[in-house]
């Protein structure tokens, strides 16, 4: 067992790793029950990939200019900063024995925090796709660009094509159109929609209303800044000398194998990637 002899040994009601909306959520409910909360999150700021926050030094003025998810972002924060709960900020789980748990903070000084329940939220990151070019400066991931533009307001790109599949091949190209970058192509590898999903997609209207709410608006914004969105087709390889210069996309199958003779060629400066995410489990394995 960690030995608490020479570290500082806090007792808490609940111990949460992760400050992205998970954890958030979790520090507030058990807040409004009078639990003392730790709230362990390893970024400078709270609100992880979704509500992400501005970087130190911006400051934001008007909150009717940004983004709604930025708005319940802040709404969320602000709800958490309450006397029920400690936040740690830059600060890591270095081990997890029993209900102890072992932390680092951004001065390098640890400390063990006693919990009577632990909850590990620690969110996701992109899955890494591999494709000759991959290396080059100029591809970036989809989680990497938007914590650029996010955070520092700055666009990864002068001409950026997006390659992906899922929720971000809607989302994303808006996002980073609405923060002023020129995407010149989206590629979602998956089939377009049918006439025969209604039934399915009017079966998830109760309780995703929100959610299909922005998948229009984001799709409107496509439509509205003219920026192809392209079905069945995905990235095959990138080109250029010292950074990326030239993407290859071509169509695929329904198994997103590539299909011989339909390559296609764009010039671009950056290739932001987005096939979906891997859960954050190294915590689990330590537990």
């Amino acid at each position: 067992m960690l030995s608490t002899s020479d570290l500082d040994g806090d007792t808490f009601d609940l111990v949460i790793v992760g400050g992205g909306p998970a954890g958030l959520h979790a520090a507030v409910e058990g807040a409004k029950h009078k639990l003392s909360i730790a709230l362990i999150d390893e970024r400078i700021t709270l609100g992880g990939q979704i509500y992400k926050q501005m970087g130190v030094g911006f400051s934001i003025r008007d909150l009717s200019k940004l983004k709604s998810d930025q708005r319940r972002g802040i709404e969320l924060l602000r709800a958490v900063e309450n006397p029920y709960v400690s936040i740690f900020l830059q600060t890591s789980v270095l081990a997890i024995e029993g209900l102890q748990v072992l932390v680092e903070t951004n001065e390098l000084s640890t400390r063990i925090l006693i919990a009577r329940r632990i909850l590990i939220a620690p969110g996701a990151y992109d899955r890494p796709v591999v494709f000759p070019g991959w290396t080059l400066p100029g591809v970036i991931t989809a989680g990497g660009a938007q914590s650029m533009v996010k955070t520092q307001r700055v666009t990864p790109g002068k001409r950026i094509l997006f390659a992906g599949s899922g929720p971000l091949a809607l989302a994303f190209p808006a996002q980073l159109k609405f923060y002023g970058a020129n995407v010149v192509l989206a590629l979602e590898a998956g089939r377009a929609p049918q006439i025969g999903d209604l039934p399915s997609l009017a079966s998830a209207i109760p309780g995703n209303v929100r959610l299909l709410r922005d998948a229009a608006r984001y799709r409107w914004s496509l439509l509205k800044n003219r920026i192809p969105l392209r079905y069945r087709q995905m990235i095959i390889s990138v080109g250029g000398t010292d950074r990326v210069e030239y993407a290859i996309y071509a169509k695929v199958d329904k198994n997103w194998r590539p299909i011989a003779g339909t390559e296609k060629r764009v010039e671009v400066d950056t290739v932001c990637v987005g096939y979906g995410f891997f859960p954050s489990t190294e915590l689990f394995r330590i537990v």
